[in-house]
């Protein structure tokens, strides 16, 4: 019962229905913890998708269950990229920028050179070093942000034009 409340969760989520998806997933999560808790794939699974949806409405409700899946043993590469590439977007959207350009570099790290991959984490960085030059308080801030948002924007560029990996 508890896997088809994850169907139906990750089809709601597939049909934009944010409310029926959390419902959904939540029930199952639950079912998972009580009754299966050794399958730990789906319990990571239900906290990413849980926290994702979260992302827009409630930060600390996004973060916590992100983090929860991160407290088990994540051993799949892109799972990592999705948690920390999140965990960015919740940071990044409650302008904690220095929380927000950690966890992109570390999704950098799982996206096995994928170029639009690349590409989306770099102008997320490179918008965050734009946005914290405009709240610069002294000269050495001025200097890192700046070639950092350089640095963000020439890897953008390089990866558009020639498609290569880092």
């Amino acid at each position: 019962l508890a896997n088809c409340h994850m169907a139906v969760g990750k089809l709601y989520v597939g049909l934009k229905n944010k409310e029926q998806a959390l419902s959904s997933l939540s029930i199952a999560l639950e079912m998972k913890l009580k009754y299966s808790p050794d399958n730990i794939e789906h319990l990571i699974d239900l906290y990413v998708e849980i926290g994702v949806i979260y992302i827009e409405s409630n930060y600390q409700l996004a973060v916590e269950n992100l983090e929860k899946a991160l407290s088990y043993d994540v051993d799949n590469p892109f799972v990592l990229f999705t948690i920390y590439r999140s965990l960015g977007d919740v940071y990044n959207g409650n302008m904690e920028y220095n929380l927000a350009l950690s966890y992109y570099m570390k999704a950098i790290n799982y996206t096995f050179g994928n170029k639009e991959l690349l590409i989306d984490l770099y102008t997320k960085m490179g918008i965050i070093y734009k946005s914290l030059l405009e709240v610069f308080t002294c000269e050495t801030d001025f200097e890192q942000y700046s070639t950092n948002a350089i640095n963000c924007f020439q890897k953008i560029k390089w990866h558009k034009e020639a498609g290569h990996r880092l």
